[in-house]
């Protein structure tokens, strides 16, 4: 991440950095289903410091097909998955961290929710408890 050339998504706002999305995702049968995405902002002047973030955001086709390869080459094949990426100035979106569990926080919790109407929490229990993912939980209502 420290050899990255961070490249702003909204350069207009300039006290802030906004390179870095956080996304969740389901993953069903090896196919991953886009869940959630935030925009997320930090402060120029603070440096680590997480002003807020946009919610939603969604992720263009590129930043799709590479979390999909990332799970396969991982063999997640069901339940949650978040990934981190941030845009780099030469390589576009990068992929930083990935993990199976939702992205926690704020924005995953209450601002989607909020923002779009969709259950995701309602969705991850049920795959907690074996059942088929429930697309309609993940549609903007």
């Amino acid at each position: 991440e420290e050899l990255l050339l961070p490249k702003d998504v909204m350069p207009e706002l300039k006290d802030y950095h906004t390179a870095e999305i956080a996304l969740d995702f389901f993953v069903e049968n090896g196919r991953i289903v886009w869940a959630n995405g935030a925009l997320r902002l930090f402060h120029k002047d603070l440096p680590g410091i997480e002003a807020g973030h946009f919610n939603p955001y969604t992720p263009d086709d590129s930043i799709i097909q590479q979390v999909q390869q990332a799970a396969e080459k991982l063999g997640v094949t069901f339940g949650p998955l978040k990934a981190d990426f941030m845009q780099d100035e030469r390589y576009g979106w990068v992929l930083q961290e990935m993990a199976v569990r939702l992205s926690g926080g704020f924005d995953s919790s209450y601002t989607c929710p909020l923002a779009t109407g969709k259950d995701i929490y309602g969705a991850y229990l049920d795959m907690a408890l074996g059942l088929p993912l429930d697309r309609g939980k993940l549609e903007d209502k």
